[in-house]
């Protein structure tokens, strides 16, 4: 994926389906900002932008699929996730998807250990 500083620096939700700004609107700072910091060469921050934005999707799904039903007082991706598996709701391939999500990608990240590269940020958003 090549994408110009510039394009990233306005419209790093061009990174992303055209869907998201119409489905989840919430998510778009988000992605904007993983844009900004893929150009100025922040991957750990892009990284953690782009988990939040997935946070946003993750609320939309939740209650898409749950009717919607009060979503979890907490709002991490944790609590969304165990909520949908005892509500029985929501696609079990999406909800195994975003455990492993969670737990292989979501969770080091947000360690302060963690550093991303360049690479290891462009892969979390595909």
């Amino acid at each position: 994926m090549l994408v110009d500083t510039s394009s990233l620096l306005a419209f790093g939700e061009n990174l992303f389906p055209p869907e998201l700004s119409s489905k989840v609107p919430e998510g778009l700072p988000d992605v904007r900002e993983a844009g900004k910091c893929l150009a100025y060469d922040l991957p750990t921050s892009a990284g953690f932008h782009i988990f939040r934005a997935v946070e946003s999707v993750l609320r939309k799904y939740h209650a898409h699929v749950t009717g919607g039903n009060s979503p979890p007082k907490q709002r991490n991706m944790g609590v969304y996730i165990k909520s949908l598996i005892a509500s029985g709701k929501g696609n079990p391939k999406v909800i195994a998807a975003l455990q492993q999500m969670k737990d292989l990608h979501r969770n080091p990240v947000s360690h302060p250990e963690a550093i991303l590269t360049q690479e290891e940020a462009l892969s979390n958003l595909v």
